[in-house]
């Protein structure tokens, strides 16, 4: 890393991106197709932020058309209808275009949505809701929608017997939906089709300062791949145009470099934890909204299934996010509410995550605003410098067009454009991985730890046993291809364990 770093010292780029999660990699990729310079650095490993610790789902936009109270609230707030219009719409369009292209990295998901008769929505309101998102689709992706009566679902759908208030149940709406089978794996994806079209993109590299020189940026990155706590080797490049895509890091990245901007992020923290239901239960999920009017999920998780997320406000270390005691009593009364009938208890829990949110910083609003929103924060007339907060998993495509959009009213690129070659539709499933395709991983895949191979690269660590068992093996069997003698396999399996404990 050292060298490759002293290489970048005194280049310059149309367009330097920082952060590497799945925002930041797919706004570099489209800079880079549309012949932009680009360099994207990510502090630690691809998508080992906000990307990897979400609820990984890919929503068709129905959540947009409940306005958090009764219906007429549209009717006397039109433009607000009008938002939500344009935002389902930009979902369907979004589900189309991704399902279409990843393949095997989107899994079909059953969803079972009740209508209570004391409920906030009567059962036309979701009949017209499901034909207006239909209607606003494109590419043919089908939302499979249909209504049981309560009899006829009791009978025929897996959650339906477990549900809370079954005499008030009037039906149970049915429809698909998707969900990214570990998304920091895309973020890799990206961030390797970046090297392959001619730019630039380093994992483990942290931006330390910046500063407007003329026309320009002069950024200061450093080394952050060592281990054994020795001196951090830093360089030195130039960009015309700087992007933050920090994500709940927006703000330290800004500070740190006295970049005396104003404040963009209110950082919210989502909890899940893993239960294991029964087999009739696998592929299907639970949507129910809760008292407060927000989102409940039981969604399939490989051979398991998770609750979540909760939304409360976060002050930690955004570096070791956990769920509490706190976050897991909650989601436990918000199942046992929901779907007394499974009988859900602190023992059945396998694991559980935390991840944080990035929302829109808006002093007046508790925990930030909820729109996707890009900052210019660059000085009155001076170079471009653009942050973006709430970016969302499943509008990373529009995000990174949107971004190129912006981008192209302030900077013209400096080469032509460049044809891609496309990601992959299914990514290396970590059960089917042999030795030499772990060894091929840890030599094209800018491999730095172990736990790379682990999270980001084979997402083994979201199996019940966190690939903890294998850790030991692979750090011997990937040893000689990346330098590692005994003594650092052995670090990197403690490194390992340790983020495990320490993060889920």
């Amino acid at each position: 890393m050292a060298q490759r770093l002293a290489g970048l010292a005194g280049q310059v780029f149309d367009v330097v991106v920082i952060g590497g999660g799945i925002n930041g990699a797919s706004a570099a990729r489209e800079a880079a197709l549309a012949g932009y310079s680009v360099l994207l650095v990510e502090r630690g490993d691809y998508g080992s932020g906000s990307t990897s610790r979400s609820s990984r789902l890919l929503h068709c936009g129905l959540r947009y058309l409940a306005p958090g109270g009764p219906m007429s609230a549209f009717l006397l707030r039109p433009k607000r209808l009008a938002q939500a219009l344009r935002t389902v719409r930009r979902s369907m369009r979004t589900r189309a275009e991704l399902v279409g292209e990843l393949g095997g990295r989107l899994r079909p998901v059953t969803m079972q949505l009740p209508i209570y008769s004391d409920g906030p929505y009567r059962p036309w309101q979701l009949d017209a809701a499901f034909t207006l998102l239909k209607g606003l689709g494109e590419g043919g992706v089908p939302l499979d929608y249909r209504r049981l009566p309560a009899a006829q679902a009791l009978e025929e759908l897996p959650f339906a017997p477990f549900l809370r208030d079954r005499d008030r149940l009037l039906s149970v709406a049915v429809y698909t939906e998707y969900q990214f089978d570990w998304p920091e794996r895309l973020a890799v994806d990206l961030a390797l089709e970046l090297q392959r079209l001619g730019a630039a993109a380093f994992n483990y590299t942290a931006v330390t300062d910046f500063t407007a020189e003329g026309e320009g940026w002069r950024v200061t990155l450093a080394d952050e791949s060592a281990t054994g706590g020795g001196g951090r080797a830093r360089a030195d490049v130039r960009c015309r145009a700087l992007l933050n895509f920090a994500g709940p890091w927006i703000d330290e990245v800004n500070d740190a470099a006295e970049a005396r901007v104003r404040r963009t992020v209110d950082v919210t923290k989502g909890a899940h934890v893993v239960v294991r239901l029964p087999e009739a239960f696998r592929g299907q999920g639970l949507m129910a909204m809760t008292s407060d009017g927000h989102p409940f999920y039981c969604f399939p998780w490989r051979d398991a299934h998770f609750f979540g997320p909760t939304e409360t406000a976060y002050d930690g270390d955004r570096d070791r996010v956990r769920a509490s005691d706190g976050d897991i009593e909650q989601l436990l009364g918000l199942a046992g509410r929901e779907l007394p009938g499974l009988f859900v208890e602190r023992r059945h829990i396998l694991y559980s995550w935390a991840g944080l949110r990035p929302l829109t910083h808006d002093p007046g609003t508790f925990m930030g605003l909820r729109n996707r929103t890009l900052h210019d924060l660059g000085p009155v007339g001076g170079p471009p410098f653009l942050a973006l907060t709430n970016g969302s998993l499943g509008a990373h495509r529009s995000t990174g067009r949107d971004v190129l959009a912006a981008l192209g009213r302030r900077l013209a690129p400096s080469g032509p454009p460049r044809r891609g070659g496309g990601l992959a539709k299914t990514g290396p499933l970590a059960a089917e991985l042999g030795p030499s395709e772990w060894l091929r991983i840890a030599r094209d895949e800018q491999v730095v730890h172990l736990g790379d191979l682990l999270w980001a690269r084979s997402g083994k660590v979201w199996d019940v046993g966190h690939g903890s068992a294998l850790a030991r093996s692979l750090a011997a069997l990937v040893g000689s291809t990346l330098g590692w003698e005994q003594e650092r396999q052995d670090r990197e399996v403690e490194l390992y364990l340790d983020e495990v404990r320490n993060l889920l």
